[in-house]
């Protein structure tokens, strides 16, 4: 399994129809966690 040392390199490496979801999640789950960054 690869690993990625950061959140925006695992999305990048996602297809495009995931990337689109990923999009819009990203923004909430910050909002929801402010000052956390995305840990998942």
């Amino acid at each position: 399994m690869t690993k990625f040392a950061t959140v925006p390199d695992y999305l990048a490496s996602l297809p495009e129809s995931q990337r689109e979801i990923t999009g819009e999640l990203l923004p909430l789950i910050e909002a929801a966690l402010p000052g956390t960054g995305a840990v998942w």
